[in-house]
């Protein structure tokens, strides 16, 4: 029985501005893009609107002279997601899902075009288990057709745009096998059509880590994209590890205006070091982090704010960035300790062995001018005492609890022959690192 279930899902065919309104932060979202094009191919560049953040490109597309079907991965940001569609077009029409699980992954695709009354995505490869849902999604020329979802395929969507001169559906199955699946739908009548299919995994693993208070270490990386940085200095290091240290909670404050600073600018605090990581691919997937904070005036006007990238064994060398600097667009800073959330996407990117995952946190935002100084200045409460609660996935909390960080797969550490609990604190320390090799061996 699958485990990934629909809660809720909306099509739009007036242009493709969809949403949906009571959402849970955290969730997957699908969002499946039906387009047309008068004597041309239709594209979709973009996903924007509020509340949500998107897999920069579409997990599967179909299209050709006139049609297309677009499939775009998401996560909650906010209780309420609104999107538009970037794109060259002349008509969209769009079905947005929230999905019962947060970072699910694509496991399979196919997508296929042709003209006849029995559109067909083609069959996907063997799926990863029965706990998926697939999705998929259809349009045809002619506005006396119609759809029928076939496969055991719920109906979600069926409806016309372009004056009618175009019909589109979508549809959802909850996988019951391992076997391959296409989306297929019976046409009224005959017609040119382009159809897609994805599947979404239930996440097999994942991978959750801690932020120590006050263990800053030697290693470090001079970061760029912030306006203000902490990377180089060792009170922003934090050695990130999947059990708690047992690090008691600490509010941490940067003053780093001492006069108005009204500008748009992101501020660095915490770099965090997790690792060394055996050779893998960092798949495509959203990362969640959940820490209080609140801004030191009202007017700082702050977000959270986060960059994530891989830094080689040298601990200087930077293999590849999977997340620019990012800054939340909802949910500013309060004026007391209150949790806060960043949802966003890495993009995928192989490592070698010896590798570390950094992730840094901070603020950014528009100080206005009020009462006081207006700058980038703020407070996070940091530490992870093992008896401490985890955090939870709200911007409302404001109990004393554990931050986390997240990602939706489950990181693999190089083996080391480190004693065990030593690894991450010494593998982050030149001096009681010096001869030993990149995987730790003395």
């Amino acid at each position: 029985m699958a485990q990934i279930t629909i809660t809720q899902s909306v099509a739009d065919p007036a242009g493709g501005n969809a949403s949906l309104a009571t959402v849970t932060i955290g969730r997957r979202l699908v969002l499946i893009v039906h387009a047309y094009r008068v004597g041309a191919t239709p594209a979709v560049t973009a996903i924007g609107g509020t509340g949500a953040a998107w897999a920069s490109a579409s997990a599967v597309e179909t299209s050709g002279t006139g049609l297309g079907v677009f499939i775009f991965i998401g996560v909650a940001k906010a209780a309420t997601v609104t999107v538009s569609v970037t794109g060259t077009y002349d008509d969209v029409a769009t079905t947005l899902y929230e999905l019962s699980i947060a970072g699910g992954a694509v496991a399979v695709v196919s997508a296929g075009t042709g003209t006849g009354t029995a559109a067909d995505s083609g069959t996907t490869g063997t799926l990863s288990s029965d706990e998926d849902l697939a999705l998929g999604g259809a349009i045809c020329v002619d506005s006396a057709n119609s759809f029928t979802p076939g496969g055991g395929f719920t109906e979600d969507a069926d409806g016309q745009i372009a004056a009618g001169n175009y019909r589109y559906g979508a549809s959802h199955l909850e996988v019951t096998s391992t076997t391959g699946l296409a989306a297929t739908y019976t046409l009224g009548v005959s017609a040119e059509w382009r159809a897609a299919i994805l599947v979404i995994t239930h996440p097999a693993g994942s991978t959750r880590l801690y932020i120590p208070s006050g263990n800053g270490g030697a290693a470090n990386n001079a970061s760029t994209g912030w306006g203000h940085n902490l990377s180089t200095s060792a009170t922003g290091h934090r050695t990130l590890d999947t059990a708690k240290s047992d690090s008691a909670l600490t509010t941490r404050t940067v003053t780093w205006d001492a006069a108005d600073h009204l500008v748009s600018a992101n501020a660095c605090m915490i770099q965090g070091w997790y690792g060394p990581l055996a050779a893998q691919t960092i798949a495509v997937q959203d990362i969640a982090i959940q820490i209080r904070a609140l801004e030191i005036h009202a007017n700082n006007n702050l977000f959270m704010a986060a960059k994530v990238y891989i830094v080689q064994s040298d601990l200087s060398t930077v293999r590849g960035t999977i997340l620019a600097v990012t800054r939340e667009t909802t949910s500013e800073f309060p004026a007391s300790l209150t949790n806060r959330s960043f949802r966003d996407f890495l993009v995928e990117l192989a490592i070698s062995a010896g590798d570390y995952l950094v992730v840094e946190i901070g603020a950014g935002g528009v100080p206005t001018a009020a009462t006081g100084t207006q700058g980038h200045n703020w407070q996070f409460r940091e530490g992870d005492p093992t008896a401490g609660t985890d955090l939870a996935e709200d911007d409302t909390s404001t109990a004393d609890d554990v931050p986390w960080i997240q990602l939706w797969q489950t990181l693999t550490l190089a083996p080391t022959d480190l004693p065990p609990g030593l690894g991450p604190a010494l593998h982050l320390n030149p001096t009681l690192l010096a001869g030993a090799d990149v995987m730790g061996r003395f």
